[in-house]
């Protein structure tokens, strides 16, 4: 073993086995949420027993987050040119009322300020709609990814950054699911894969967690799990 390789290694404070030191002391460990300090300095094997001690209490951590950061309902809505009729953006919130407000005084560089803008400038704003309710309220993340991917289909003029980069339109035209309701959220060429994934999993894990300790990387090779939403119009 070289000079570097003992450099990126570290000892276990249980065992004393060497493990990277990024995984250490570096990196949280997403697969013990709410426990990352229980586990801080732990090698995998360490882990384990931490896991399999933890079971209880990480369903219901897992619970507790989603519930946190994604409130049922939450929603997805669509800001509407009222000289088209037609949805100019797509947004996600579990308070629609207080980000229409806060889109109504957006003052930052992106198409969606310029449009809005260009709206007050005529004298006008934009009107608003839901699209999809979700329940439960997490599922609002797969479901923008989805309409923002229906809106692209069909033809609206969405200010959305995925609808304005000419390389990721480019890329769309090849990868764009024939039908964008019902394929897996890991087909979706839009949206924050990694996101979609941890959710799916934490919906997953907060019914029943694996029996054993998952990979390190679960949320990167995290496809088999399927969307637990309910759309809703």
């Amino acid at each position: 073993m070289n000079s570097v390789d003992l450099e990126q290694l570290a000892p276990c404070i249980c065992c004393g086995t060497m493990e990277k030191a990024w995984y250490l002391q570096g990196r949280d460990d997403y697969r013990f949420i709410g426990l990352q300090d229980e586990v801080k300095g732990l090698c995998e094997q360490c882990r384990v027993g931490v896991w399999l001690a933890s079971i209880p209490r990480l369903k219901l951590a897992y619970h507790k987050w989603l519930e946190r950061h994604y409130p049922t309902p939450s929603y997805v809505y669509g800001l509407l040119d009222p000289r088209d009729r037609l949805v100019h953006y797509i947004g996600r919130a579990g308070d629609v009322q207080r980000r229409i407000q806060r889109h109504r005084q957006d003052q930052d560089s992106s198409q969606k300020s310029a449009w809005v803008c260009e709206l007050h400038e005529l004298g006008l704003t934009f009107e608003w709609l839901i699209l999809s309710r979700a329940i439960p309220g997490y599922y609002m993340v797969e479901l923008e990814a989805r309409w923002i991917c229906e809106g692209i289909k069909r033809g609206w003029p969405l200010t959305n950054k995925e609808a304005q980069d000419p390389h990721i339109l480019r890329s769309l035209e090849r990868r764009m699911p024939q039908d964008v309701w019902n394929c897996h959220w890991s087909d979706l060429p839009i949206g924050d894969q990694v996101t979609l994934a941890r959710i799916n999993v934490y919906a997953t894990w907060s019914e029943q967690p694996p029996a054993t300790l998952p990979h390190f990387f679960i949320y990167q090779g995290a496809r088999g799990y399927p969307s637990t939403g309910r759309l809703s119009f």
